[in-house]
C-alpha cells in the first residue's frame, strides 16, 4: 500500500512540473502568437500493437484484481456465520455441532 501511495504521489508530481505542450489548443491560450502549423501524429504498426497489448494487459490486470477481491472475499466469508448473519435480514444459521 505504501509503494502505491508513494508511485501515486510520483505521478502527481511529474504531471505538475511537466511544462510541455500537448496541443496546439493549450498553446494558443497561453502564448500570444499565432500557430503556424502542427505535427500530425505518425501511428506505425508497432504503435498499434502495443496499444492494443497495453489494452490486452490492462484488461488481464483489472480480472485478477476482480478475481483477487472474489476470492479474498470467498475465503474471508466461508463459515463465517457472524458476518452472514450481520450482512443479511435473516438471522444467521445454527452452527452444526
Amino acid at each position: 500500500m505504501l509503494a502505491l501511495g508513494v508511485s501515486g504521489v510520483a505521478v502527481v508530481i511529474a504531471e505538475h512540473t511537466d511544462t510541455s505542450y500537448r496541443s496546439a489548443e493549450e498553446v494558443r491560450t497561453i502564448a500570444s502568437i499565432p500557430v503556424l502549423s502542427t505535427i500530425p501524429r505518425i501511428v506505425t504498426e508497432r504503435d498499434r500493437r502495443r496499444r492494443v497489448r497495453q489494452h490486452r494487459l490492462g484488461t488481464a490486470a483489472v480480472a485478477v484484481g476482480l478475481l483477487a477481491v472474489i476470492g479474498s472475499s470467498f475465503v474471508y466469508a466461508h463459515n463465517n456465520h457472524s458476518l452472514v448473519g450481520a450482512l443479511s435480514s435473516e438471522p444467521p444459521p445454527a452452527a452444526k455441532k
